[in-house]
């Protein structure tokens, strides 16, 4: 009782004088940032770049993610041999339900194609939000007739055929794939007509191998409409002469900017300046200054001042780079704006920040403590993991055995499945967390081959299933797995990210909510969840 009593009054008289630190600290940083909104003008413009570059980076991350994993996810199923084009109705119920959901609705069509130019498309219809259609060209005797089918969900209400020109070998999501060889990027194309739907859109595409008898590869291309991206980037405050763009992993240069001018392929409204001369001067200044992300700097060019800045943000396991161009003008619009925004609302703001600051601190710092300090293991060293399975299991960290295998039976087990699951949606329900597969609860490394997969490639696919299965792929964005080594042996590394919305898993007909309590996962009875989120910060 004693010794309690001490902690307690230990905690006391440590956060007092913390307490009085963060004031000080808190009214010093206050006084130094109107100090700064008055003097330092440039970094005051460069905090603002800075900001819509990284706003933009999140902004496109998060509208791409999904596009990304579904793609990534057919590249593997077409690895797998399970793309026929000319078995067009098993493909088609295999592939509705991976876009059938509201958060994926910006994703208007995939296709499918290989090199002997048949070709299958999955198209949202355009006229009714629960009905489906599809095209198939290239497979049958005439190869200049489209086969067409109306679906409700996965029943067919109407088919027809229909004389076309159609050769997926000549569109741009194409022939951007075939131009890099071997690769095994995602391309992005620049706005063009699509087909169909005869709308302005941009279209991801992969290259995958195929198993099918007479296909060397196929391509698989996801389409976006450019009125969805409009809807994304124009509340961005880049002004009439800013641009946003991207750069992918192969270089190319996507400028989404003129999608909200002109809404034309490859066209600019009147007065703008073509997207290859400022973007790549922008670009060229970056790497001869040796800029670094999130960086904003300050260039000229044809007698005028802009400022850019580049981030970049993951999707899945690649990464997007984003960019912003912004006019000088337009930069200090905003920064003198927000100077009289601050001298108005900085005392107020300044004392209601402090009262609720030490209140958060003494209350959840622990927890904050806690975020801060998880690192993610799927990126670290196998010195570092050893110290951490070293240290156990705790609130942020869970092992596993296996992912599937129970080692009492012998065989795989679905209860076994359910389990991991369990822990991954309870780190996604609480602050995040590490769950370690082939590693017993002793901390003894036990490795993947208790699992018996075939090779490392179905395991991680078997995972990705289970997610998509029990989880849903709109949570892909808060999961990143991978095997790493530990000697001579592997385990699975899935780092699980807070999510911003409730995560259920799915399980027997039913959903279960779990969170963490500390070393385990809890369920949550239904009232339970609902105190639970009422209170979720």
């Amino acid at each position: 009782m004693f010794a309690q009593k001490r902690s307690l009054h230990g905690k006391r008289t440590f956060l007092m004088p913390l307490a009085i630190l963060i004031l000080i600290a808190i009214v010093a940083s206050a006084a130094l940032i109107v100090y700064s909104a008055f003097s330092a003008r440039h970094a005051k413009m460069a905090a603002v770049v800075v900001r819509q570059s990284v706003q933009a980076t999140h902004t496109i991350t998060q509208f791409l993610t999904p596009v990304v994993t579904i793609l990534e996810t057919m590249r593997q199923w077409s690895h797998l041999g399970r793309l026929d084009i000319k078995n067009a109705p098993h493909l088609t119920t295999g592939l509705i339900p991976l876009i059938d959901h509201p958060h994926l609705k910006h994703i208007a069509a995939l296709t499918i194609a290989d090199n002997q130019g048949e070709a299958y498309l999955l198209l949202r219809d355009p006229k009714s939000p629960d009905h489906w259609i599809t095209r198939v060209t290239g497979t049958g005797a005439d190869k200049k007739q489209a086969s067409f089918k109306r679906w409700n969900k996965y029943a067919i209400v109407r088919q027809w055929s229909e004389n076309t020109v159609f050769d997926p070998r000549e569109r741009p999501w194409y022939t951007n794939v075939i131009k890099d060889g071997a690769g095994e990027g995602i391309h992005w194309t620049e706005p063009y007509l699509f087909f169909t739907l005869q709308k302005l859109g941009i279209t991801a595409s992969v290259k995958a191998p195929s198993k099918n008898t007479g296909d060397t590869f196929q391509v698989i291309g996801s389409d976006i409409l450019v009125d969805d991206l409009k809807k994304l980037i124009s509340h961005l405050a880049i002004g009439n002469d800013g641009k946003i763009f991207i750069v992918t992993e192969h270089l190319e240069i996507s400028d989404l900017s003129e999608l909200i001018k002109s809404g034309k392929s490859s066209q600019m409204s009147a007065g703008n300046e073509p997207a290859t001369a400022l973007i790549p001067v922008m670009l060229q200044k970056h790497q001869d200054n040796a800029i670094q992300e999130k960086q904003a700097f300050r260039f000229k060019h044809n007698g005028k001042y802009w400022w850019g800045c580049i981030s970049s943000s993951a999707a899945g396991k690649r990464m997007i780079r984003a960019g912003v161009i912004i006019a000088e003008h337009q930069v200090k619009t905003e920064t003198w704006q927000s100077r009289y925004n601050l001298l108005f609302s900085s005392l107020a703001v300044l004392t209601i920040g402090v009262i609720l600051l030490i209140l958060l601190l003494a209350t959840h710092k622990r927890r904050l403590d806690r975020i801060t300090a998880r690192i993610r293991y799927v990126d670290a060293s196998e010195e570092a993991l050893s110290k951490v399975i070293a240290e156990g299991e705790s609130d942020t960290l869970e092992f596993k055995s296996t992912l599937r295998q129970n080692l009492k039976s012998g065989k795989p087990g679905k209860e076994i499945e359910i389990a991991s699951l369990k822990t991954v949606a309870a780190f996604m329900n609480s602050d995040g967390g590490a769950l370690l597969v082939g590693v017993e609860d002793s901390g003894n490394i036990l490795g993947i081959e208790a699992d018996g997969f075939q090779n490392e490639d179905r395991m991680l696919l078997h995972f990705n299933n289970l997610i998509k299965q029990h989880i849903g792929l709109e949570f892909a964005g808060c999961l990143f797995f991978d095997l790493r080594s530990m000697g001579t042996k592997k385990i699975l590394v899935i780092d699980c990210e807070r999510s911003d919305e409730p995560v259920f898993l799915k399980n027997k007909g039913g959903e279960d909510f779990y969170i963490r309590v500390g070393p385990g996962s809890r369920k949550l009875s239904t009232s339970e969840v609902i105190e639970y989120l009422k209170t979720r910060v």
